[in-house]
């Protein structure tokens, strides 16, 4: 009997992390960069799920950014979804944020206040015996939520989200 309450779907974990630590270049096999995550068990490949948008900020709003980072204010967490140990790291929330961070860290990296914010990373991932499937269904409702501030999504961007995530 669970008295009505519905077994949670995705496991949720927090990490900190320096963000020197957690940003992370490396040249794959081919040459090319690769950019990952390292909330503290080595670098994962990032990936920018099909229902994230293009990159919207501004110039002001990059600028902005690592102004805010260098200046060691605190910066909003980031939500990522991990299927397994052994695969990528799917950004769901702070797309905008890593992207400046791998972009511009001749800005940034080294010029960090000694006693800076760490990066917040909720990482949500499959909770025992859920399908994978039911598991992205219950992403999609997420990045629902979480796309309502910020820059908004235009109500079209949210159905075709969702139709993306779904048609996977």
């Amino acid at each position: 009997n669970n008295d009505g309450v519905e077994k949670a779907k995705l496991n949720s974990s927090h990490y900190l992390r320096n963000w020197e630590d957690l940003i992370v270049e490396r040249t794959k096999d081919d040459g090319l960069p690769e950019y990952c995550l390292d909330i503290g068990n080595g670098p994962k490949p990032i990936k920018i799920t099909k229902i994230q948008r293009p990159t919207r900020w501004t110039p002001n709003q990059m600028s902005g950014f690592i102004r805010s980072l260098r200046g060691g204010n605190p910066i909003p967490s980031m939500t990522a979804f991990q299927e397994n140990d052994d695969s990528p790291i799917e950004i769901m929330d702070g797309q905008q944020r890593l992207t400046v961070a791998f972009d511009r860290p001749g800005q940034w990296r080294g010029q960090l206040p000694e006693h800076s914010p760490e990066a917040i990373v909720t990482l949500l991932t499959p909770a025992e015996g859920v399908a994978i499937e039911e598991a992205r269904e219950e992403l999609v409702r997420i990045f629902r939520v979480l796309n309502t501030g910020g820059t908004n999504l235009k109500p079209l961007e949210v159905i075709i989200a969702s139709y993306i995530q779904s048609a996977n």
